[in-house]
């Protein structure tokens, strides 16, 4: 396999590969925007660490808005599913609040 690489400069390749991310991700995000209806966006995960990407992401016409989680580790998985329950138990005496930062505890 090295040596079908042999004659292509590796900058070359990267530009390659950047450009068929790019296309799989928007192709993923624009097939759930026309299955869910949903246009606006909340990615998560070491593909969406890609800025490049993103910002084709947010430029597409089908995209009205795009929140990037900030945190990518397994961190992510225990601030949905506390999202999700809070949704869940939302109602008019608890009602479901802006996420203003992803620090827990006290601000002094």
């Amino acid at each position: 396999m090295r040596q079908d690489f042999k004659t292509f400069r590796f900058d070359s390749i990267s530009a390659d590969v950047q450009s068929f991310h790019e296309n799989i991700v928007k192709d993923f995000i624009r097939n759930w925007i026309r299955k869910t209806g949903v246009r606006k966006i909340a990615v998560v995960g070491c593909c969406f660490m890609n800025i490049k990407a993103n910002k084709l992401l947010m430029e597409m016409d089908e995209c009205d808005d795009l929140f990037e989680m900030p945190g990518y580790g397994d961190e992510s998985c225990a601030l949905g599913a506390s999202v999700i329950s809070h949704i869940e138990h939302a109602s008019e005496k608890n009602p479901i609040q802006k996420l203003e930062h992803l620090y827990l505890g006290t601000r002094k």
